[in-house]
């Protein structure tokens, strides 16, 4: 997971700025058997350190060599064909790719700064930065590199002379329709494949590029193979929704051709990572899925944690039930035992450990590593790919960190979050947008996700499911079919699919889902003021012995402003209790006492409020669209320049939130 660093510190940090765009790919290993990108730019300026040189070279962690991939999230996948700004690092002479350091030792091998945040994407006339603040055009970026003291020049050594190009024209009339959505992204089921109709597509296969997951919708991707484009004509296309090494599809309006947009947001559920390669057999590059595998011969996967995460008892503490908390939320197999001096390298064993080489702003990565395999019937388009092996890095230095149980306030980074979401890559799912969920690419401070969303379940319990079914051989090496967890250690026979929570005005709703409820007797909901002293403030009988999923909710009447802890102690009839996951709801006076009218708004929205208050409104994106300064009484607010839709008028100081629907229909 990722945090915002400023444009100063990226800009003074960096050894080497540079505008450029990807001519040619290739991957390599470096001496700790860890797979690396070697990104070719064509350097159009040097703006920091310049040279006499037209190329540089960028590495970027993961990739795929043959039949071994390795896929690190977060780390920045560039895209061939691309132009950026780059804020690299200095030239590295310990990962670097040592064959072509031996053929062209002039030019330099920089990883980018702060990983994605040091490669902005050139889309539509203007440069997109991932993390902090509007796109800028060209000129605009170079004049703002300007103010700080640097010039653009280019490689023969003249003054280089931005470039003005008009960004896209949004057309909607010629996409009519798509096909399904909500659907899921990765997979190679043909029944999440994405139908496009309308016209004007085309004869021949162009481009359909999909919001980029891994930066919140900033940039789009394109799907990596060729062969990810199932059919297209003039008027129809269907298209796998893409993942690759590192770069997720996530949910948002879609492009046809750079040109064409959605007429509505395609909605992806969850993505599952996927091996695009065409080994064996396959005439060029394929999306496949891989499997989890029996790798321990206990069913699964056995965690060592270094040496160094050993001694932070709380630490492992979070890991253990951040490990439980998918265990019995998808089957997944998993467990911990050892120690190690091991750490991010290809050795054969899962670690956990602190690292303090991780890029500025990122405060952990999960590293899966993978092996392909084929003989026989298997030669060809049965091709086995399998996990292998994961790594776990936790920023050990500039963050702090709340281990638990309490949750993370203030400046705090909470833990168990940030290490739910890592595991969540090591299960295989990639990111999503879905701004305050498990899933989505970045986190504040304060925040606290302890429960994955259903939809990340979901997608958690399809990997499971199809890894603990025979493959068409087992390849030397994999073990075999994973062997789904008997949920030792999950107290209640039930499933708590989600807990969730809202502050309104009438109080704190509270919801949540169960499935596989047995011998269960009631749910007692309890209340906090601190986190940590919990009271029983109601009972909510259960609904009795089913497989079938249940719905509950209960409403807080008497919440009080400000902070209000909540979990659930589940009981069955035998006496035996668990308690869920800790939610945290804020109740802001201010939105208490807010009367938002109409909902849904056409042209004028009215907002009454007894206290004065600052809102964001926000889209379902999580892009801030507008800033509202409320004051006492009545207050009028015209949005007839703002697209209908589905938004959020969210406090942030208090992180109260209301949903707000924009429609002229």
């Amino acid at each position: 997971m990722s945090f915002p660093i400023s444009f100063d510190e990226r800009i003074s940090a960096a050894t080497t700025m540079v505008f450029g765009k990807v001519i040619n790919q290739h991957c390599y290993k470096d001496g700790q058997g860890n797979i690396n990108t070697i990104n070719t730019i064509s350097v159009d300026a040097w703006i920091k350190n310049g040279q006499r040189a037209n190329e540089l070279y960028v590495i970027t962690v993961g990739g795929v060599l043959g039949n071994q991939a390795q896929v690190s999230f977060p780390a920045i996948q560039l895209q061939k064909g691309q132009r950026y700004f780059l804020m690299l690092e200095g030239n590295n002479l310990l990962l670097d790719d040592k064959t072509l350091r031996s053929t062209d030792p002039a030019k330099p091998q920089a990883f980018p700064y702060a990983d994605a945040q040091g490669a902005w994407q050139y889309r539509e006339g203007k440069f997109h930065d991932a993390f902090n603040g509007s796109p800028l055009t060209e000129k605009d970026l170079i004049d703002r590199l300007g103010e700080k003291g640097y010039k653009a020049v280019k490689p023969d050594g003249t003054a280089y002379i931005a470039r003005e190009e008009a960004g896209r024209t949004g057309q909607t009339n010629d996409v009519t329709s798509f096909s399904p959505n909500p659907t899921d992204a990765g997979t190679i089921d043909a029944n999440d494949f994405l139908t496009i109709n309308g016209s004007g597509f085309g004869s021949s296969p162009g481009t359909v590029q999909f919001p980029n997951a891994d930066n919140g919708g900033s940039t789009f991707i394109f799907p990596p193979n060729t062969t990810d484009y199932v059919s297209w004509t003039d008027n129809q296309i269907v298209v796998k929704v893409p993942t690759g090494s590192s770069t997720n599809a996530g949910s948002g309006n879609f492009l046809v051709n750079g040109v064409f947009s959605s007429p509505q947001p395609l909605t992806v559920r969850y993505s599952h990572i996927s091996i695009n390669s065409d080994f064996s057999g396959f005439p060029s590059a394929t999306r496949q899925r891989y499997y989890l595998r029996n790798m321990d011969g206990l069913g699964g996967y056995v965690f060592s944690y270094n040496t160094n995460f050993t001694l932070n008892v709380p630490a492992t503490a979070a890991f253990e039930r951040a490990l439980n908390t998918w265990r019995c939320s998808t089957g997944i197999n998993w467990r911990t035992g050892g120690t190690t001096a091991s750490g991010y390298a290809d050795d054969n064993e899962n670690v956990v450990f602190f690292d303090g080489s991780l890029p500025a702003g990122v405060l952990a990565r999960a590293t899966s590593r993978f092996s392909g395999s084929a003989t026989g019937s298997c030669n060809l388009f049965n091709t086995v790919w399998w996990l292998e092996e994961i790594d776990v890095q936790v920023k050990s230095t500039g963050v702090t960190w709340q281990y638990g149980p309490a949750l993370a306030t203030g400046a705090q980074f909470d833990f168990e979050t940030v290490v739910l979401h890592e595991l969540g890559h090591a299960h295989g799912l990639g990111h999503r947008i879905a701004p305050g969920q498990l899933m989505h690419y970045t986190i504040a401070n304060a925040s606290n996700v302890r429960i994955p969303a259903e939809e990340e379940k979901q997608g958690g319990r399809d990997k499971i499911a199809y890894s603990t079914t025979p493959t068409c051989f087992n390849p030397s090496g994999s073990g075999t079919p994973m062997v789904a967890s008997s949920l030792v250690g999950c107290t209640l026979p039930l499933t708590l699919v989600s807990f969730s929570g809202e502050a309104k005005r009438y109080g704190g709703e509270l919801k949540w889902k169960t499935q596989n409820e047995v011998n269960t007797d009631r749910f007692e909901i309890q209340r906090s003021s601190n986190g940590a002293d919990f009271t029983t403030i109601g009972i909510v009988r259960a609904g009795g012995n089913s497989s079938i999923e249940h719905t509950y909710a209960y409403v807080d009447g008497s919440m009080k402003p400000g902070l209000n802890y909540y979990r659930l102690k589940m009981i069955d009839k035998d006496g035996k209790l668990d308690y869920s996951a800790t939610i945290l709801l804020r109740l802001n006076a201010a939105l208490a006492s807010l009367v938002i009218y109409p909902n849904p708004v056409k042209s004028e929205l009215q907002l009454t409020s007894t206290a004065r208050s600052t809102l964001r409104l926000i889209d379902i994106n999580g892009k801030l669209i507008l800033v509202i300064n409320v004051e006492p009484g009545l207050n009028k607010i015209n949005i007839n320049n703002i697209s209908d839709g589905f938004y959020y008028l969210r406090d942030e100081l208090n992180g109260t939130t209301a949903r707000l629907v924009i429609s002229r229909k």
